[in-house]
């Protein structure tokens, strides 16, 4: 009779203890793609980079465990519609084929995406003078405003596995343009020697207010990630954690 009401008892206790006491597991995907300093990797695994800080962050405001899991670009958005993984970072629902099937954060960091060209090339203004160039972008990657020039031929798209290849193609004339990020040009300017060869052109192709996309199918309630995003706006770690690599 004792130990039945000992059993009896823990199982009530267990029952009683909410489930914010037990750590879930945040499951957080990237793709290699990103690129420095979006993500800095070693062989597979994510050590540091603009997405572990954000992920890390987020996982400590809401009392989460968090683990980091390499993906493809082709799969990231399939994995976080179907719930393999709960989050990924960085992007904005235009990039993504079907971004209502999915949760979206708030704005987190505000991006340009601009021509960096050879210095002795001509000016990229309007999107008339991307006529008949060679352009680097990403592999499986999205554009919203170029697909359509695209698809007419008005100029070639070369793809690249991330941002350190087509800057090698750039070097090496082998595309004439290629867009690159705020983040991703402040890094060049302090770590890639020949920078001085290159300069950024007028036209800002783009200005993006950066997301987090999360999976609807979550072991945890939304809300958890949706408070620990606005406490984060709002204590100004957010700010403080993008200037760390600007």
């Amino acid at each position: 009779m004792h130990i039945s009401s000992y059993w009896r008892g823990m199982a009530l206790a267990l029952l009683a203890t909410p489930m914010a006491c037990v750590a879930a597991d945040l499951r957080v995907s990237y793709h290699l793609a990103f690129s420095t300093p979006y993500v800095i990797v070693n062989g597979l695994t994510l050590t540091d980079g603009l997405m572990k800080d954000i992920g890390d962050a987020v996982a400590s405001v809401s009392g989460l465990s968090v683990s980091y899991h390499v993906t493809s670009r082709a799969r990231l958005e399939s994995e976080i519609i179907e719930g393999r993984y709960h989050m990924t970072c960085l992007i904005v629902p235009a990039w993504f084929r079907e971004p209502a099937r999915m949760d979206w954060s708030i704005p987190l960091i505000t991006e340009n995406e601009r021509y960096l060209i050879p210095k002795q090339a001509a000016d990229i203004v309007e999107l008339d003078d991307l006529n008949g160039l060679m352009l680097g972008l990403i592999k499986n990657f999205r554009y919203p405003t170029l697909e359509k020039r695209i698809a007419d031929g008005q100029f070639i798209r070369d793809n690249s596995a991330d941002f350190h290849q087509a800057l090698k193609k750039l070097k090496f004339g082998r595309v004439d343009a290629m867009l690159i990020k705020d983040l991703q040009l402040n890094h060049l300017l302090k770590h890639e020697p020949d920078a001085q060869r290159f300069k950024l052109a007028t036209r800002v192709e783009s200005r993006n207010e950066l997301q987090c996309a999360i999976s609807r199918h979550l072991p945890f309630d939304r809300s958890i990630l949706e408070h620990a995003f606005q406490q984060l706006k709002e204590s100004g770690q957010l700010e403080r954690i993008a200037a760390k690599y600007r």
